[in-house]
Formats: structure tokens, sequence, C-alpha cells
């Protein structure tokens, strides 16, 4: 579960771009290899409609992630994620959307990379020293 509003410690929270992120989510052990991961993500900003995001994830063998996702008055998607390493995620994902917008566009593509770093103190003070010493 999560909370966060950018520019919040720079006093901006009362401005008129005021955002909030709300999320939440768990992981839940279906079968011997295979796990669901359902999730929410609604933002609210000042001056627009509340946006909420549901998302479901299955994923095997902790390497292969297939979901669905729907933005309530919006639009609907898919996603696949490959692990490649325990460091490196690719995937890809679809939305289209299916209401107000529908004509005005033909659905969203997204490829990523995630590179995921650890976060134990050794590794931090690690990248610490390397970033330091090409200085």
């Amino acid at each position: 579960m999560g909370l966060s509003s950018p520019d919040f410690l720079e006093g901006k929270y009362l401005g008129t771009n005021t955002r909030i992120d709300f999320i939440s989510g768990a992981v839940f052990d279906i079968a011997p290899r295979w796990k669901l991961r359902p999730t929410t993500h609604v933002t609210m900003t000042n001056g627009t409609p509340i946006s909420v995001d549901l998302n479901l994830a299955a994923i095997y063998n902790k390497k292969i992630w297939l979901g669905a996702m729907h933005r309530f008055n919006d639009s609907f998607g898919a996603f696949v994620q490959y692990q490649i390493t325990s460091q490196f995620k690719v995937g890809m994902a679809y939305d289209q959307t299916v209401f107000e917008f529908a004509g005005y566009n033909k659905g969203t593509k997204c490829c990523c990379l995630a590179i995921l770093y650890s976060r134990t103190k050794e590794s931090v003070h690690r990248v610490i020293s390397k970033l330091n010493s090409i200085q």
C-alpha cells in the first residue's frame, strides 16, 4: 500500500495542480508455480476527475507475467512481461480507449525495460562508490 503526492515537501500541495496517488495490491499463491497479483491505483488531481485503475496479473514461476487492466470510464488493456534475470525485466502492453475518446485514437502500445536495483545497504554503498570514482 502506498500514498504519494509530488511536490508535497516543497510546499506546493495546496496549489492548483495538487496530485495524490494511492496504490494498493497483494500477491496470492494460487498453485505451486502460479501467483495472482491484483492492484489498484487511484489518482486525484485538482480540477480533473478521479482516475481509478484496476490491474490483475498472473505470474508463472516468477518469470512470466500476464495481465489485464481497466481504467474506469476510459480504457481496457493487457500486458505481458518476462523476467530475464533477477535484475532485468522486459514487457509489452496495449490499452484501448473504449469510452468518450474512443474515436480519436487506435490504442496505445508500450514496450518497456525494467532495471531492478538491489536495495541492500551494501549494494547502495557499492553504487555510490562507483559513482564517486567516475567523478
